[in-house]
């Protein structure tokens, strides 16, 4: 999607040297399980899915990303572990990951490999969706589009609609706080 190759970085892991899991890491994709364990033989959480595909949007997009999202009232919300709950709700906003029926979503399930394929369709079919929208007036003549990013995302619930949109009536209240 960046049109730049990922390379191989450091190994931190003692049980894996898989090149395709160390080049997810040095984008920050992935983490592991530990510092020093990354557990290739574990299944994958449908909630582990969800933050891998969010971080790897946050690094296909970089200063175009805002993790903004809507919160539902899923039946099983409260098994979603707190570092992944953001993720969870943005990837359902965006429409990454769908629920399981009866207002669930399952995040402790295990992620099968036919809803990982989906979910990466899924994440290609909608990553124009997942790009903060600034109108090109916000930018034009501005030099520093990454404070410009930097500095929206302190001030973009003020002043977007709910699919983070500017308001075209809000330009010159975001232009304002930007540079004041």
């Amino acid at each position: 999607l960046t049109g730049e190759k990922a390379t191989v970085g450091n190994d931190p892991f003692s049980d894996t040297d898989n090149p395709e899991i160390l080049k997810a890491y040095s984008l920050g994709v992935v983490k592991g399980v530990s510092e020093k364990e990354f557990a290739p033989n574990n299944n994958i959480t449908r909630q582990e899915l969800c933050v891998m595909l969010v971080r790897a949007i946050e690094s296909i997009l970089g200063d175009e990303f805002i993790l903004k999202y809507n919160f539902y009232k899923f039946e099983d919300g409260r098994d979603i572990a707190d570092w992944a709950f953001e993720q969870v709700y943005y990837a359902y906003e965006k429409g990454i990951v769908k629920g399981v029926g009866n207002n669930r979503i399952d995040p402790l399930g295990t992620a099968t490999c036919e809803q990982a394929i989906i979910m990466v369709c899924r994440l290609w079919k909608n990553i124009d969706e997942c790009k903060i929208v600034i109108p090109k007036e916000v930018i034009d003549g501005h030099e520093n589009y990454t404070y410009v990013n930097e500095t929206f995302k302190n001030i973009e619930k003020k002043y977007t609609d709910e699919k983070g949109y500017v308001l075209g009536e809000n330009v010159e209240s975001v232009l304002n706080e930007i540079y004041s």
